[in-house]
């Protein structure tokens, strides 16, 4: 990775040749670069199998494109990894399921929180205008209760912007682990909050071309939901939204990859040789400001090491 000037600091490489189109926007190379590969269909088709294995396939899919991510951060990715080693890729990937484990949880508890508190105040002001008959009868609602479901709906929407930016920093976090191959770099919201403004613009393109590249996926499987709705399990439409929804797993690993390379885009512009090591100060450092190598775990991690190439 470099040798040791005056005991203290690394050699910082020199950077490498810059990828072609790399002076494209996002949308255009991210997308680009994924339907140019000659091999991405059959690549497509290879994913989407191994990502309907339960557990362990969608943990090797993110492994997959964090490892591209990482690639194309470096300049080193303009093909999605040809040969990838089946136990670093699950590494990788278990790695990035802890961050996204981790955000999403954040993001689920005040939804629950919040769906218990609005169906509670739904219910208490019902039970408070409910008019009981004498003698028996059927209670009727002496007034509709707006100020309850106004209350719901501001709850609601406010735990849906929350679980929101769980999603958007679970992406910023999820791209910070793979430059340092650990989860604890993607957890903290300090961290992950100041990685984001080191390149605020092109991480909101990143998020852009993320939304719209799973389109046709997302599509397909709420198209499966609704095809599945009050139907049995053998009915002949049920039995092809299970068919839809497989075939769903084709654009969802286009989805991913694509993402991967707008994500590693954004990180190839934060330059990950400017990065500070885990415990630094990230804003004691600027964009393009030559410090110490971001630190990696083994020497084959590191993209401009013999092993790695």
């Amino acid at each position: 990775m470099g040798d040791v000037q005056a005991g203290t600091e690394l050699l910082i490489p020199q950077p490498p040749t810059p990828v072609p189109g790399s002076g494209r926007g996002y949308l255009a190379e991210s997308f680009g670069t994924f339907f140019r590969d000659p091999t991405w269909f059959k690549r497509a088709l290879v994913g989407a199998l191994i990502a309907l294995v339960p557990l362990v396939g969608p943990i090797a899919i993110l492994g997959y494109s964090m490892d591209w991510m990482r690639e194309t951060a470096w300049g080193l990715g303009e093909r999605m990894p040809v040969t990838p080693e089946p136990g670093r890729i699950l590494s990788i990937g278990f790695t990035g399921f802890l961050v996204e484990f981790v955000w999403l949880l954040l993001g689920l508890l005040p939804l629950l929180v919040g769906v218990g508190v609005a169906s509670a105040i739904v219910e208490s002001t019902i039970m408070s205008q409910l008019e009981f008959i004498p003698g028996g009868g059927t209670p009727t609602v002496t007034g509709p209760p707006v100020e309850s479901f106004v209350a719901a709906g501001v709850i609601g929407v406010v735990v849906f912007v929350l679980l929101v930016v769980c999603v958007v920093l679970a992406r910023a976090g999820l791209a910070r682990a793979a430059i340092y191959l650990r989860a604890q770099p993607g957890m903290p919201l300090s961290g992950v909050s100041r990685f984001i403004g080191l390149n605020r613009s092109g991480f909101w393109r990143a998020i852009g071309v993320s939304l719209l590249a799973q389109l046709p996926g997302f599509a397909m499987s709420f198209g499966a939901g609704l095809m599945r709705s009050n139907r049995a399990f053998l009915d002949p439409v049920a039995l092809s939204s299970w068919l839809l929804y497989v075939l769903a797993a084709i654009p969802s690993f286009c989805a991913t990859m694509i993402s991967a390379r707008a994500f590693g885009r954004w990180l190839r512009e934060i330059d990950p040789r400017t990065l500070p090591p885990l415990g630094a100060d990230v804003d004691d450092y600027g964009v393009g400001t030559p410090v110490q190598v971001a630190p990696v775990p083994e020497a084959s991690d590191d993209p401009f090491s013999e092993a790695y190439k």
